[in-house]
C-alpha cells in the first residue's frame, strides 16, 4: 500500500472542489455544489484521517 502525504491530498482537493479549509482538528470543509442539493455552500467532507487512509476511493 502506497503512503499518501497531506500534501497529495491538497492537490486533489483543489482539483475537485472550489475551495477548501482544514481546521486545526483535522475536519475538511468544501465549498461547492451540497450533496442531495442544488445549492452552493460550504459542508464538512470529512475528517483529514479518513481522507488519507480511503485516498482513492474519497477523491
Amino acid at each position: 500500500m502506497k503512503k499518501v502525504s497531506i500534501k497529495q491530498v491538497r492537490e486533489k482537493l483543489r482539483c475537485k472542489f472550489d475551495r477548501y479549509a482544514i481546521r486545526k482538528d483535522g475536519y475538511v470543509y468544501v465549498w461547492g455544489i451540497m450533496p442531495n442539493t442544488n445549492q452552493y455552500g460550504c459542508y464538512l467532507f470529512a475528517h483529514i484521517d479518513e481522507l488519507i487512509k480511503h485516498f482513492e476511493s474519497m477523491l
